[in-house]
């Protein structure tokens, strides 16, 4: 055999090695376990008061993941950025941008202005991956009125992208000069995964909003399965041959069974998250997905590879993008009331059925198909973006596109547009007839309910 032929063996059999190594059916499991959590805390909080962990989960995953995808393909010098992040297009942008798309159409259907104007902006926002520090200075993500904001949930997306960004350049640039100083790469992330831990525990403490949006605070949570995944790649045995490994991957399991249950039941709103509580999430996942490189045939790595989870794990992500959008315009139409039975399962039952159509009509056929970074650039990235930004620059100078609403309503919600003392004592906070030498004898004070009755005032005064 000559070293041409020598040479595509060779990179035909790191090819199916990494794809054995990187393809594990357990772990599409536990993506199901993450997001069954993450939607039936959003439906029913009093069932699962820390189901918002799921999330927590989903950066141990999607930082595992990366990490041995980046590893392996920089140990066998295949690496390139371009091919990185155009498989990071097929496989996020798609579903995505239409999920975007739809939330739009119900959104000029059902938003009055401001609403509007506020989702056009958050939309812009997501698009740019800055989502995260969007809806920081806007809301805090535990507050009622959040429930109302269709694109909330893309904060995770922002955070998870920007990390996509800077992680690989970080990778490479430690993978190199490991060569010169050899515990360099070890002692820079571990470096900065305590950095981040301890600024996430800081801003639990001071700083709630901000460790809980920030790239910076939950980065720790993304390198969990980084540092697991460098961990393992390194590791001479990736499969088991000895019982010994079988015993250990199961106390390894239940341990992170424990730790995911104790988590979803007792962490809840209240309390300071992530900080250091978030810890125990992020280690229960990374020792499930442990347990599985260990032993492949553990008793949970089994049960996570039944179709069920697997079925479930595979559209995920879709599940994830679609059932927030479909709560918060339900919630929109319902102010202040709580999901009844039939709206919930209805509910369920829609982001089942935009999720499968979502990931067997988009997801499939895009992933089959091959594109350059070129293409995967304009067609899935910059058209979309544009066409968002377009959308959102049309709502925001129209100041919420008012032709599409109709006189009556128009008359019925003028107040909504009024400036009545908005945060400051202005002249906006004088009703009435302003002319007249009378004393001031009455003041409204009080939140948006309170300004709701400034028209009645007004006429009154």
């Amino acid at each position: 055999m000559n070293n041409s032929k020598k040479y595509s063996v060779n990179q035909e059999k790191n090819r199916v090695e990494h794809k054995v190594i990187l393809y594990r059916p357990d772990i599409d499991g536990l993506r199901a376990c993450a997001v069954i959590m993450v939607i039936l805390f959003h439906i029913w909080p009093h069932l699962l008061s820390g189901g918002f962990i799921g999330v927590d989960v989903f950066f141990v995953i999607s930082g595992f993941l990366i990490t041995a995808i980046i590893d392996k393909e920089q140990q066998n010098g295949d690496f390139r950025f371009s091919t990185f992040y155009t498989r990071r297009m097929k496989r996020i942008l798609p579903p995505f941008f239409l999920m975007i798309l739809l939330s739009s159409i119900i959104a000029t259907i059902l938003f009055l202005p401001d609403d509007y104007v506020n989702f056009a902006n958050s939309a812009a926002n997501a698009s740019l991956y800055f989502s995260n520090m969007y809806f920081l200075r806007q809301n805090n993500y535990f507050a009622l009125s959040s429930s109302e904001l269709p694109l909330l949930h893309t904060w995770s997306l922002a955070v998870e992208e920007q990390f996509y960004l800077i992680w690989p350049v970080l990778l490479l640039i430690l993978t190199k000069y490991a060569k010169l100083f050899k515990y360099i790469k070890a002692l820079t992330i571990f470096s900065l995964f305590g950095l981040s831990y301890l600024f996430a525990i800081y801003c639990a403490k001071h700083y709630a909003e901000l460790g809980y949006y920030s790239l910076l605070s939950r980065a720790y949570e993304l390198m969990v399965g980084s540092i697991l995944a460098l961990i393992m790649a390194n590791a001479r045995n990736y499969l088991p041959k000895s019982g010994s490994n079988l015993l250990v991957a199961n106390l390894a399991a239940v341990c992170g069974v424990i730790l995911l249950i104790y988590s979803g039941l007792k962490i809840n709103a209240a309390l300071p998250f992530p900080g250091a509580l978030a810890i125990l999430p992020t280690v229960g996942a990374g020792l499930i997905i442990y347990a599985g490189h260990l032993a492949h045939k553990n008793f949970l790595s089994c049960l996570l590879a039944t179709r069920l989870f697997m079925g479930i794990g595979l559209i995920s992500y879709s599940l994830y993008l679609w059932h927030w959008p479909l709560l918060s315009f339900w919630h929109y139409y319902n102010p202040g009331i709580a999901i009844p039975l039939s709206s919930a399962w209805l509910i369920i039952l829609l982001t089942f059925i935009l999720a499968s159509s979502s990931y067997f009509i988009l997801e499939l056929p895009l992933k089959k198909r091959r594109f350059t970074f070129k293409s995967a650039i304009i067609y899935l990235q910059l058209i979309p973006l544009l066409l968002v930004i377009a959308m959102s620059s049309l709502v925001v100078r129209t100041h919420g596109l008012h032709l599409r609403m109709s006189k009556k309503l128009l008359a019925e919600t003028t107040f909504l547009d009024s400036k009545y003392c908005h945060g400051s004592i202005s002249g906006d906070c004088i009703l009435g007839d302003q002319s007249s030498a009378a004393k001031l004898n009455t003041m409204v004070f009080g939140d948006s309910h309170a300004g709701q009755f400034s028209p009645f005032w007004e006429e009154i005064a």
